[in-house]
């Protein structure tokens, strides 16, 4: 039994005194080159100005810019908001950010100067999703549209410059989670092709004009009725992959990430979910390699960021320095950048050579962990495979 003479810990169980004291131990590790922003971080969106900055939605009602190589955070931080920033988005001209937040409203920012422009009202629960549209045509003035889904049920689209609400999607029966915009969507299309995710599994499709002002829900499913549903609850993130953008990835709190052929002729039907990618609790976020596209990569609340093969669905590695879950992740080149509720943000390198040697040292970690575990008994190796890890060891230290 554990026993405290700290009074702020007196009504903590032992079991609770010990995971705060594993996860005290497990924060001083540095893999990753954490840098920590003092808050939690519910959100992470790459730069598309600079590859060495992202920026963040923290808990403490703020999104700030960091610059992930340099470890720099600099004073980017915009401010307004009265509760946790959830989301971020930014318009097609790299000049404004957008940040959605439970205080209910969606507010814009001048990315450079910080300067407050708009604060967009009108859901009157929590905004958990933003994304935007941008014109469809490189030869037209329209600003694009914003869209924020949120705990209502609702999804608002938003002239993004005047603040204007030009319509309100409903079809969700719970909470929008996430929402994804079709890369195919083109002026020829007749305007944006956007997909929405929800606290209940339901994956919904809408067809919005590419002014805004009209837009309909499009079924998914080959009899022509309801969403599609290959999850068994809550539906995290959606995003698409492949090299012809035919992929639909989701990341559920059932604990699987699943890729769906969007373009196939004949999709599921609602039912009981297909194969997957199992994890042990909650997927948050899904990032995809698109480079290669041999890799996915995920984020799990058990604190941990895997890297799947996306062909032979192999579970290639296991990235381990977050000491709480992890909620976001983006991919800038072969870096993945993962951030989580412990108030860091890592890097971790999926360049071949990085990443063989990534799975070398987590091999020889193991073996060592499990000789550490066993004092005095006969090695459970084979010749060989001994061998082969003093190889890798000596290799290591030179």
């Amino acid at each position: 039994m554990s026993v405290t003479s700290d009074k702020d810990k007196f009504f903590q169980t032992s079991a609770s005194l010990e995971e705060d004291q594993r996860r005290a131990l497990k924060a001083t590790n540095t893999a990753g080159s954490p840098i920590q922003t003092g808050s939690k971080i519910l959100d992470i969106l790459p730069d598309p100005t600079n590859p060495s900055r992202v920026f963040l939605a923290c808990s403490a009602s703020i999104a700030r810019r960091v610059d992930y190589t340099s470890g720099e955070k600099g004073n980017h931080i915009y401010k307004g908001h009265t509760a946790p920033v959830t989301s971020l988005a930014i318009n097609h001209t790299n000049t404004t950010l957008f940040t959605g937040s439970w205080d209910k409203t969606i507010r814009s920012y001048d990315i450079e100067t910080r300067k407050p422009l708009l604060t967009l009202d009108g859901h009157w629960d929590f905004v958990k999703c933003l994304l935007f549209l941008p014109p469809l045509s490189s030869t037209t003035s329209h600003a694009g549209l914003l869209l924020s889904g949120s705990a209502d049920a609702s999804i608002i689209i938003w002239h993004p410059t005047t603040g204007q609400k030009l319509h309100v999607l409903k079809g969700h029966l719970r909470g929008v989670t996430t929402l994804a915009l079709d890369p195919l969507s083109s002026a020829s299309t007749g305007g944006y092709t956007v997909f929405s995710g929800d606290s209940v599994r339901d994956i919904r499709q809408w067809h919005i004009s590419p002014d805004g002002r009209t837009a309909h829900e499009s079924p998914l499913t080959s009899s022509g009725e309801g969403p599609l549903a290959v999850h068994e609850t809550s539906i995290y993130r959606l995003r698409f992959g492949g090299e012809d953008f035919d992929e639909l990835w989701s990341a559920s709190a059932d604990g699987y990430a699943r890729c769906t052929d969007i373009r196939g002729t004949r999709l599921p039907e609602p039912g009981p979910p297909g194969n997957g990618f199992k994890h042990p609790d909650y997927v948050n976020d899904i990032a995809l390699d698109s480079i290669s596209y041999r890799w996915v990569v995920t984020a799990c609340r058990d604190e941990n960021v895997r890297v799947w093969e996306k062909q032979t669905g192999r579970l290639w590695h296991t990235f381990v320095g977050h000491y709480e879950e992890v909620t976001a992740l983006c991919m800038v080149g072969w870096e993945v950048l993962s951030a989580g509720i412990d108030g860091t943000l890592r890097r971790w390198s999926l360049e071949p050579r990085e990443l063989a040697r990534a799975v070398e040292e987590a091999d020889v970690k193991e073996v060592m962990e499990l000789k550490a575990q066993a004092p005095g008994k006969k090695s459970l190796l084979t010749l060989e495979e001994e061998a082969e890890l003093a190889e890798l060891m000596g290799s290591d230290e030179e």
